[in-house]
């Protein structure tokens, strides 16, 4: 029936659509590619299990990093290590299609051996407010959440226009005074 035709053509599209590569390039200019959206996610750094979470991508959160305690149900979740010692092992056997790593939160040879363990890792290293409108939507784009993190970005960045235009005259009389 005609139905069952366009029903078809549907889920054909969605498969496509749904399970095709995926590309951005991280905070230190290496292209990250999936050939699907991530759907186990280890994150080593507080800030990306929020960004993920905020995005839509929290059933894809594995693991966490010690002090990855929001949202709530990040605090559910196996803690494989921290700032200073990770279980590589423990990692390992997540097998994650993804890692999201802080780059100046983690040092150069545990990034190194996380990628010697053949594991596709995502460095962020935001360094301004304007950085994280772009953040959350790579981190959409990986986690096959596109529309949920534009949406998480752009209130985030009307929230900082806001917040900036509230406090924009308080700037200007607190210069000088130490504040």
């Amino acid at each position: 029936t005609m139905r069952r035709a366009v029903l078809a053509g549907l889920a054909l599209v969605c498969a496509a659509v749904c399970h095709a590569k995926v590309s951005v390039q991280d905070d230190n200019g290496q292209t990250v590619t999936l050939v699907t959206p991530a759907t186990r996610v280890v994150s080593l750094a507080p800030h990306l299990t929020e960004m993920a979470f905020a995005v839509g991508g929290g059933d894809a959160v594995k693991a966490v990093i010690r002090y990855s305690d929001y949202p709530a149900a990040a605090r559910q979740l196996p803690i494989v290590g921290d700032a200073f010692a990770l279980d590589f092992e423990a990692i390992a056997r997540l097998k994650p299609d993804l890692v999201l790593v802080w780059s100046s939160g983690l040092n150069e040879r545990h990034r190194a051996r996380l990628r010697s363990l053949g594991l596709t890792v995502y460095e962020s290293e935001i360094r301004n407010a304007a950085a994280i409108g772009p953040t959350l939507r790579r981190l959409g784009a990986l986690l096959g959440k596109t529309d949920a993190a534009a949406v998480a970005a752009s209130r985030f960045e009307q929230d900082w226009r806001t917040l900036r235009e509230r406090h924009a005259a308080r700037a200007h009389t607190s210069q000088g005074q130490g504040v």
